[in-house]
């Protein structure tokens, strides 16, 4: 699977470019800051964050934010989208790690943000418990996917859907 991803990296980069130079980024701030707290500074992790796209998006909003792919191009892109946009290396970054298997203590972020991960993920429900883990109490889960593999995995949890 990551040998995939890892292939496309570039056309992800420019994709998502192109994506944070048009009127489609303000309609994702639009939505997601509907959805958050906008009043301070938060903690944002951005799992599956392929070129960067929520890293510049949320990094110029003075959000602290963190991506995570578990392709290494995919890492490497999202620090090329950072620097291209100017933001603070110390505040938004990208780093390579699996999506079902976090190493952040618990409780580390205020929001966990994703774009059509979920569907590529083998087992979707452990990761989501993952994410709630790391997640602190009272945060906010965006999950913005298509269902690629409807009814190929059952929840066994309840979770709170915005």
């Amino acid at each position: 699977m990551a040998g995939y991803w890892a292939k496309r990296a570039d056309s992800f980069f420019d994709l998502r470019y192109r994506e944070l130079k048009s009127d489609k980024a303000g309609r994702w701030l639009d939505e997601i800051s509907a959805l958050i707290p906008c009043e301070r500074n938060l903690n944002i992790l951005d799992i599956g964050c392929g070129a960067g796209f929520f890293e510049v998006l949320l990094g110029k909003q003075g959000h602290s934010v963190t991506g995570i792919d578990l392709t290494e191009d995919m890492v490497d892109r999202t620090g090329r989208m950072i620097r291209l946009f100017g933001l603070d290396e110390s505040k938004v970054k990208a780093v390579s790690m699996d999506a079902e298997m976090l190493d952040f203590p618990d409780g580390t972020f205020d929001v966990i943000i994703t774009r059509n991960l979920t569907w590529t993920l083998p087992h979707p429900v452990d990761a989501c418990q993952e994410w709630f883990r790391v997640l602190k109490t009272g945060g906010i889960l965006l999950n913005f996917d298509v269902e690629y593999a409807k009814n190929a995995h059952r929840c066994t949890e309840d979770f709170r859907v915005i």
